[in-house]
């Protein structure tokens, strides 16, 4: 398998090794994270008990309905093709954690399991220092949507 490794400048991040499907769903989770918004946001759902909010709950409604969307879309015109069933589950795991990622209601409880990860990791040489992927895919799709509306 061929993965792509991404390095930070000062060594504070250790390589991150990323096969192509990595890549590919949190590129794809980061383009749908806001799929068919309505312009309303999760409180708004709950407190009118939308449609969106008894299909998907209380918790990231919005987040869990741009996911369920937009994955319903690559399963219907098969975008994923023949790629192996463990490699779409993998795609469908990563993508779905990039697009809850995106509810700002988690952003503290994410922000201190970032924190925790580089105190964790802090004094270490940079061969011994790790991170999961997936929250560090996730913080990258959700920094790049908060930087975003930020301007």
């Amino acid at each position: 398998m061929t993965y792509i490794t991404l390095y930070s400048n000062n060594g504070a991040i250790p390589a991150l090794k990323l096969a192509p499907i990595d890549i590919f769903a949190t590129l794809y989770g980061a383009l749908c994270h806001d799929y068919e918004h309505d312009g309303f946001n999760n409180p708004y759902h709950v407190n009118s008990q939308s449609i969106r909010f008894k299909t998907h709950g209380e918790a990231g409604v919005q987040e869990k309905y741009h996911f369920a969307e937009s994955y319903r879309m690559i399963e219907q015109f098969n975008l994923l093709g023949p790629l192996a069933p463990e490699k779409k589950q993998l795609f469908k795991k990563r993508m779905q954690s990039c697009v809850l990622a995106t509810d700002m209601a988690r952003h503290m409880d994410d922000l201190k399991r970032v924190q925790a990860a580089v105190e964790e990791n802090e004094g270490k040489d940079s061969d011994k220092k790790s991170y999961d992927t997936q929250m560090v895919l996730d913080l990258a799709v959700h920094a790049s949507d908060v930087s975003f509306h930020g301007r």
